[in-house]
């Protein structure tokens, strides 16, 4: 009877939730190392260590967590998401208004391209304000 109760308090299976680009099993790899595994006594772990511990070797992940039910531990992933495709500075682009306004001025930063409206001017929704070189 004993060991009934008290092996409740070992975590002896771990399923992976939320989980994208990363696999099952590279989650399932850095858990380990950072003393997740089957057999492990889940009230000496801290979910805090552990969070920081996988966010820091697996720069994909955005957010962990480590829900423990009887024997088996739930482990919620969220993944950051792709950063997008930055123009270099030396490309010319077109501006265009996100919403009906008016220019209060041109910035500094389009050096080159031709003004489509004029300040004090109105654009309206996806209106060209500037065309690239």
């Amino acid at each position: 009877m004993l060991a009934v109760l008290t092996s409740s308090l070992f975590i002896w299976r771990i399923d992976v939730t939320g989980n994208e680009t990363l696999t099952t099993g590279q989650i399932l790899r850095c858990l380990d190392e950072c003393g997740v595994r089957p057999g492990t006594y889940w009230p000496a772990l801290s979910n805090d260590l552990v969070r920081n511990d996988m966010v820091l070797r697996l720069p994909e992940l955005r957010w962990l967590t480590v829900n423990v039910h009887g024997s088996c531990a739930e482990v919620i992933v969220r993944e950051k998401e792709p950063l997008p495709d930055i123009t270099p500075d030396d490309t010319p682009v077109s501006i265009y208004a996100s919403a009906t306004g008016v220019i209060l001025q041109h910035g500094r930063l389009c050096r080159r391209g031709t003004r489509r409206a004029r300040c004090g001017g109105g654009a309206g929704g996806r209106a060209r304000v500037r065309r690239g070189v």
